[in-house]
């Protein structure tokens, strides 16, 4: 699954009423049949969110095992937390 914004080199914005295609982007994403899943427009605060998320797994040292093994600490927390 790939989330992205709504800009010209992800998606092929209608213009004028007219569908202008698709963009070479989505064409290949749709090539490896990845899932692409838009913001909504003119709501910047979801790329916010996925910003802070990928800031948070830079803090884990740029390790992947880091980063799972710091989820599953915060999973079991909000999971005893509730």
């Amino acid at each position: 699954m790939l989330h992205s914004d709504n800009g010209s080199v992800f998606r092929a914005n209608d213009q004028e009423g007219k569908k202008s295609g698709e963009a070479d982007f989505e064409i290949e994403v749709k090539k490896f049949k990845i899932k692409q899943i838009f913001t909504r427009v003119r709501y910047p605060q979801g790329n916010g969110k996925l910003e802070r998320l990928n800031g948070t797994i830079n803090d884990c040292g740029d390790s992947l095992e880091a980063w799972i093994k710091q989820l599953n600490i915060t999973i079991t927390n909000v999971l005893i937390q509730a």
